[in-house]
């Protein structure tokens, strides 16, 4: 019973469930700065936030929009 438990488990079926990720590069809108942080929206919106460094006294927050794989204006 084990061994025919075991042989229905199997899957000989050529069709492949897992698919290759396409992955794209994209440049970092931030010129100085850290502090990212990457948020997927309930809408499938994808943002991006950081700190920018304007000068010695000054940090700036500042986030862009995913459009068309590639960062709106900031």
């Amino acid at each position: 019973m084990l061994v025919v438990l075991l042989l229905g488990c199997n899957n000989t079926s050529d069709e492949s469930v897992f698919v290759d990720p396409i992955i794209v590069e994209l440049s970092v809108p931030c010129k100085s700065g850290g502090e990212p942080n990457l948020f997927v929206s309930e809408k499938d919106q994808v943002y991006l936030s950081w700190v920018e460094y304007v000068n010695d006294t000054t940090d700036e927050l500042r986030f862009t929009k995913l459009v068309a794989n590639s960062w709106g204006p900031p």
